[in-house]
């Protein structure tokens, strides 16, 4: 039997979760689960990201939170904004702060295997167990709050293969990387067995320009060489669909070409025809657009 006092403290010491509004239940879930950008095999590594591409039926799916400290679109909008000429001392700040970031490869330098990066919190994930009531309300939660960026077609199929039904669905936010001259979304990529994204599904296609593409760029015919495997890709016709065109090529570039001429190759005007002409390719008749443009400072 159990002593009134003893019951008593037990009541006290447990809290009332499934009392709360159910909507104040959903945002603890996304408040513990949510919020990350989770990269699904690695945004950048040569041959891990070869190898991936390679073997799509390895046993090991390699997943890890973003270290970057400063966003892929966030840092593109800053270097934007002080091309189209803002004086926001604010801005300056932030643009400073994230410059030795700007690049890609350096952005991401945390996210690679060889860094101190951490796999997808677990900890949290444990939440999914605790009962079967919570893990009816919240386990879509990971997979609508989160962005999940992929850098490899084989790596995007062998995910969705390994996702529920019900997880697949609530995919809800994807970024396709195409950077650092690795062009793994080119016209030979082979038709996906799997449905390619949900309908709701919002998609970003981050690319990250470098001098390795200024033949590609003279025409539609080399921008489709470059970016053709992904029509495939769009052909579910997610809800939205954001092209982000960035230019990659630093100033203090080594190569015999001038960096004035390479720069001036890759200028906003140029940027913006870039990414006009890639919406007109990967866009489903009824998707919206929403494009972002953005240079070189």
């Amino acid at each position: 039997m159990v002593h009134p006092r003893a019951r008593n403290q037990h009541q006290r010491s447990t809290f009332p979760f499934f009392e709360l509004p159910p909507e104040l239940r959903l945002n603890i879930y996304e408040f513990l689960l949510g919020g990350n950008t989770i990269h699904v095999g690695f945004p950048y590594g040569g041959m891990i990201n070869h190898y991936e591409h390679q073997n799509p039926d390895a046993k090991r799916l390699r997943i890890g939170v973003c270290q970057a400290s400063v966003s892929d679109l966030k840092s593109a909008a800053l270097h934007r904004q002080v091309l189209e000429g803002s004086k926001d001392e604010k801005l300056s700040t932030e643009v400073a702060n994230a410059s030795e970031d700007k690049t890609f490869i350096l952005r991401h330098k945390k996210c690679h295997p060889s860094s101190a990066n951490i796999r997808y919190n677990n900890q949290n994930l444990n939440l999914l167990l605790a009962c079967k009531t919570i893990n009816h309300e919240a386990a879509a939660t990971p997979f609508t709050s989160n962005t999940f960026t992929f850098s490899t077609p084989a790596v995007l199929e062998k995910f969705l293969r390994k996702l529920g039904s019900k997880q697949g669905k609530a995919l809800s936010n994807v970024m396709l990387y195409s950077t650092n001259r690795r062009r793994t979304w080119t016209k030979d990529v082979p038709a996906p067995t799997v449905e390619p994204l949900p309908r709701a599904c919002r998609l970003t296609v981050f690319i990250e320009l470098c001098v390795a593409d200024l033949e590609d760029l003279q025409d539609a015919a080399g921008l489709r060489r470059l970016v053709g495997g992904l029509v495939a890709i769009t052909s579910s016709n997610p809800r939205s669909i954001d092209v982000c065109v960035v230019n990659g090529v630093r100033r203090n570039t080594k190569l015999a070409i001038p960096p004035r001429p390479i720069r001036e190759e890759l200028a906003s005007a140029r940027l913006d025809s870039i990414t006009e002409e890639i919406q007109r390719m990967l866009l489903p008749s009824g998707t919206v657009a929403e494009a972002e443009v953005h240079g070189d400072p």
